[in-house]
């Protein structure tokens, strides 16, 4: 029997309406269908999607069902466990791959000798896409190379092609547990592993959904903020374990800083309760105290140094202020 050469991996829960349509364009693909494995993991779905899976299940696609486990880490690792692929690609049930998409970046990963290829993404239904990551292709790169930008630009959603020996070898796992947040671990430790990334911009690869209806968990405001902070802590640390200090390292953390610290408080705290702005400005202040060297606050814009100053010097009262005047003027 020929091994598949990609598995591509579906967590499942509560998205009949746009499911057929994400299996279906994994169906499309220009590869030979033998060499696409396709595993759907159905996470205790409970608007009929478990049963929609069950009636298109065969050859092309192994279903299999779990209770609910609060999050797509659970299923995308028990589909990582079943998958047999030499590459493995992620699919969420709301979005849908190019028909070449497979195709495209598994021959940019071999002919260029990289780990892990971020295939153009194209916002659908409101979804913002990172501005200018795909304005080219990026055949090799390393996120640890001095002057590479690609770890503060690339997505840290893990919905690209990985080799599936760089994710054995790393252990890597999904965080199980929590609406959103489980991916970071994972693709920030597959690009700080990998021998080099790729980025294919020439072609539409992922089309990546915004739900109309606005129920996906990063639009009803994801993993509660302990969960967030503890796990950014351990992605500052994991990016810390392959670097040694300086301007490598400070150039990894600032994409943290700007956008789990200071970004996350910009956004939240203003309109948070007293208990979660208290959990926001302790899990803010750990992580600047620990990782917040000059270097890194001069990368900072200036909104966002005077957010990290106020957090680590200033008072709540302080802070609040400073939101405040930001939300209200765009500037402190």
């Amino acid at each position: 029997m020929t091994r598949p050469l990609v598995s591509v991996i579906v967590p499942v829960y509560n998205c009949r309406t746009s499911l057929r349509g994400a299996l279906e364009s994994v169906f499309a693909q220009s590869l030979p269908a033998d060499r696409v494995e396709l595993i759907a993991v159905d996470d205790g779905s409970t608007d009929g999607g478990g049963e929609l899976l069950d009636a298109l299940a065969g050859d092309r696609l192994t279903v299999v069902h779990q209770p609910n486990s609060g999050g797509p880490g659970a299923p995308r690792n028990r589909g990582l466990e079943r998958a047999s692929g030499r590459f493995v690609h992620f699919l969420d049930a709301d979005d849908r791959l190019g028909p070449e998409a497979l195709e495209r970046t598994i021959a940019m990963a071999e002919r260029h000798g990289t780990d892990v290829v971020l295939g153009k993404q194209v916002g659908v239904g409101g979804r913002k896409i990172a501005r200018g990551l795909f304005d080219r292709t990026v055949e090799r790169a390393h996120v640890l190379d001095p002057g590479c930008d690609l770890f503060g630009r690339m997505s840290m959603a893990a919905l690209q092609l990985f080799r599936r020996s760089l994710i054995d070898d790393a252990g890597l796992r999904f965080v199980e547990g929590v609406p959103s947040h489980e991916d970071q671990l994972f693709t920030a430790g597959a690009y700080l592993r990998a021998r080099g990334v790729s980025v294919l911009a020439d072609y539409d690869c992922y089309y990546w959904a915004a739900r109309a209806d606005g129920t996906s968990t990063t639009q009803t405001g994801g993993a509660a903020h302990a969960d967030v902070y503890a796990i950014i802590a351990r992605a500052m640390r994991q990016v810390a374990d392959h670097t040694g200090p300086g301007e490598v390292r400070e150039a990894l953390h600032h994409r943290y800083v700007r956008l789990e610290v200071c970004g996350r408080l910009h956004r939240l705290y203003p309109d948070a309760s007293a208990d979660d702005r208290k959990v926001m400005l302790v899990g803010s202040r750990e992580l600047l105290a620990a990782w917040a060297t000059p270097g890194l606050l001069a990368r900072l814009a200036p909104v966002h140094r005077t957010i990290a100053e106020c957090v680590l010097y200033g008072t709540d009262d302080e802070l609040d202020t400073v939101l405040h005047s930001i939300r209200t003027n765009g500037k402190p």
